[in-house]
């Protein structure tokens, strides 16, 4: 049997993958037999909402839905026991925000009551779906990465973090336009983690943290590795904070793509999140000395990736690099950008930041 599985490695400009069909339709059909599953909707939206992320494809349906389906959507992810029902639900959501209408607005709203939701597999359903929504979607989560609403403050520190680590990754994905507000949050959101951070490390008493110190290095991975992870408990919200700091720079990569494609209100907002993807690369994290699964520096590394996808988004070998040979991907891809002809605007200002050396290395 053979299992083949498909992934993006760089985020396609729109319809830069063309699917061939020989009836032209590139969406998918249930069969009469695949139609009786009560879960097979569903189904379909989450394979429609792959294969548009696999194309670049951000058209919104040609009709808006019905307030009614709207409804009924909404109902589904927030109290459905099913895995499926719940994301395909909210990718619908998506696409009914994308059509625009009043029924968009509806399923905008639903969307953000799931963002906040008490339950985790509901905020997780509905981070796909706001993801999937586009720039409608990008003023609710701007505020949602502002401060907590009012529904949030019942949740939990380790949940309200759970939050703002969604909302920063579903902004990287639903944001088609590269904006100055996008870009000030996220530095808000930076600047508030590596506070909090801060503020958890120096909380530990002395010894508690001169043990966790000298343990950090221990083995191979020292605590990166899930062995030593386990070794102790993983303290919750450290680790949470952790996970919203690596979600900015990735984020930051997502939208700086497209800022370097034209896609961008100013081109000089291309600059802003290269240098502020470099400020992560000099970052030293403290807060890695707490038990984790993650690995190293994840701020940094994700930094690292964001930037060879900004310059040669095209690069597919070059994306997941080891760090020491970060250096050497970041030089090829600008040696590319260089050699590119047709340059937007944000790439002519992203090399003359480089040349003026306030970007030297990754």
């Amino acid at each position: 049997m053979w299992n083949i599985g498909f992934t993006r490695l760089a985020e396609p400009a729109p319809g830069a993958l063309v699917v061939a069909e020989d009836d032209g339709d590139d969406s998918f059909e249930l069969t009469e037999a695949e139609a009786q599953h009560p879960e097979s909707a569903a189904k379909l939206a989450v394979w429609q909402r792959v294969l548009d992320w696999m194309r670049g494809n951000t058209a919104a349906p040609p009709t808006p839905a019905a307030s009614a389906e709207v409804e009924s959507l909404a109902a589904a992810m927030l109290n459905s026991d099913s895995e499926t029902e719940r994301v395909g639900s909210a990718y619908s959501l998506g696409a009914a925000v994308r059509a625009g209408g009043e029924s968009g607005g509806l399923a905008l709203a639903a969307l953000a009551e799931g963002m906040v939701h008490p339950t985790e597999r509901v905020r997780r359903a509905a981070t796909w779906g706001i993801g999937a929504a586009g720039d409608g979607a990008v003023p609710t989560l701007l505020e949602l990465l502002a401060a907590a609403p009012a529904e949030a403050s019942a949740l939990s520190p380790l949940s309200q973090q759970e939050v703002t680590t969604n909302a920063a990754c579903a902004l990287g994905e639903a944001a088609e336009t590269a904006t100055a507000a996008i870009v000030d949050r996220l530095e808000q959101v930076a600047l508030r983690t590596k506070t909090e951070l801060d503020q958890q490390v120096a909380a530990l008493p002395a010894e508690r943290r001169a043990e966790l110190e000298s343990a950090h290095d221990r083995g191979p991975r020292g605590w990166d590795g899930l062995v030593y992870a386990l070794a102790e408990e993983i303290p919750p919200v450290p680790h949470e904070l952790r996970k919203t700091l690596a979600a900015v720079p990735q984020a930051l990569g997502y939208v700086g793509q497209k800022a370097m494609r034209g896609q961008c209100d100013a081109p000089a907002v291309a600059t802003r999140i290269l240098r502020l993807l470099q400020g992560f690369q000099d970052y030293e994290d403290a807060a890695k000395i707490f038990p984790t699964h993650l690995s190293g520096d994840i701020a940094k590394a994700k930094a690292g990736r964001a930037l060879l996808s900004m310059l040669a988004p095209a690069a597919h070998a070059d994306r997941d690099v080891p760090a020491r040979a970060q250096q050497a991907a970041y030089e090829v891809a600008i040696g590319r950008l260089r050699e590119a002809r047709g340059k937007t605007e944000a790439q002519r200002l992203v090399l003359a930041a480089i040349d003026g050396g306030d970007s030297a290395s990754v």
